[in-house]
């Protein structure tokens, strides 16, 4: 370990005598800061998304897997396992049979089309403990040579006006050569997506409804895309 290293790390120990806290608005369960350090020479280059694999946050998975958590989600009408109901659908929002059955042959689809007309077709769970978790697809159209990547929506549990209460640093926008997405040709495997996402259509899903919340959240399949 060189000289400069050891400097830093004697920084950073003086620094860190003092507990780092920090709380969320309207949480009762906030920790302090935890340090870590990062090999770049073991882990590679530091990233956001390396830093995630890192901490077994986010881990690659099969698409099967994927269609397969977003269909069982629609049937118990829930956000997780981890959530119990006290009646059985207090809301009156639990799909029938036979929209089950019709939704599940619109994900069988989307399913087929990926497999068949996608290149460096990839899928990842991402999730912080058993809780809850956020399943996405990743790939490439190679009709127009666009990387999309397909995800549900993420449900909220805390009060909407949370994001006014926490603060941090101002988002620099670093300018760069950007693609006019507009100029580029929608192509027939991105239509063929887009129309089953649009027949699957938005529904609603218990999150913790216990405990005088009854919180009700929209869940829906969407498709961003990128050059």
């Amino acid at each position: 370990m060189n000289s400069e290293t050891e400097q830093a790390l004697g920084t950073i120990e003086v620094i860190l005598k003092q507990n780092i806290s920090y709380s969320l608005p309207c949480h009762e369960n906030s920790a302090d800061f935890e340090p870590y350090f990062w090999r770049g020479d073991i882990q590679g280059e530091f990233s956001p998304l390396n830093l995630l694999q890192s901490e077994g946050w986010i881990a690659e998975t099969d698409p099967i897997v994927v269609i397969d958590s977003w269909l069982k989600l629609e049937q118990d009408c829930i956000v997780s396992d981890c959530i119990y109901l006290y009646d059985h659908d207090p809301a009156n929002i639990r799909l029938d049979d036979q929209t089950l059955a019709q939704r599940n042959k619109h994900y069988c689809s989307l399913l087929d089309i990926l497999i068949d007309e996608i290149e460096d077709l990839q899928a990842f769970n991402c999730s912080y403990n058993t809780d809850y978790s956020l399943f996405i697809i990743t790939g490439k159209i190679l009709e127009n040579e666009q990387y999309f990547c397909l995800s549900t929506t993420v449900p909220q549990e805390t009060s909407r006006y949370i994001n006014d209460l926490i603060y941090c640093s101002p988002y620099i926008d670093i300018e760069q050569d950007r693609v006019d997405l507009t100029k580029t040709e929608v192509s027939k495997t991105q239509n063929k997506i887009e129309n089953i996402i649009n027949q699957l259509s938005k529904i609603q899903i218990y999150g913790y409804y216990p405990g005088g919340y009854c919180n009700v959240h929209d869940f829906q399949l969407f498709m961003s895309t990128a050059a």
